[in-house]
């Protein structure tokens, strides 16, 4: 069996939810056609009817309705790691290193070296303040 498009399961899932393609199409931002041709799709490779169709009401199949269930567990278990993901990911941390002649550094990245810390205090900061020539390679400068 190939591997299903998850999309598909998430547009399922809506269908159902909302009770029709029209309005699962409104909630998806997307159009009624390509939300009912990816759920023929899904029952295609699923070789199964997930939907029973007429001109007034949309019925989830006992495979329809099987499937609902596995699919509301399946994205709420993506939304919640999408999620985790994005805090563990917001912290910066680090070292900058920086390297500047006395007069510029005191004067102007001191203070901005400063402002940094305070915004990112994850970040060391390390300021070599010089007139003295620097190998930046050697020394690791940013």
């Amino acid at each position: 069996m190939e591997p299903i498009n998850p999309n598909r399961l998430a547009y399922f899932a809506t269908v159902i939810d909302a009770g029709s393609f029209t309005r699962a199409a409104e909630r998806l931002g997307i159009t009624k056609a390509v939300v009912s041709q990816q759920v023929a799709r899904l029952e295609t490779e699923l070789k199964t009817a997930l939907l029973v169709r007429t001109t007034r009401r949309l019925e989830p199949t006992e495979a329809g309705r099987l499937l609902h269930a596995r699919c509301v567990l399946i994205l709420r278990d993506v939304e919640e790691a999408v999620a985790e993901v994005g805090e563990i990911n917001t912290e910066v941390a680090g070292v900058l290193r920086v390297s500047a002649s006395n007069d510029y550094g005191a004067i102007v990245l001191a203070p901005i070296a400063a402002r940094f810390r305070q915004k990112f205090p994850a970040c060391g900061v390390e300021l070599f303040i010089s007139d003295a020539i620097i190998d930046l390679i050697g020394n690791k400068i940013d």
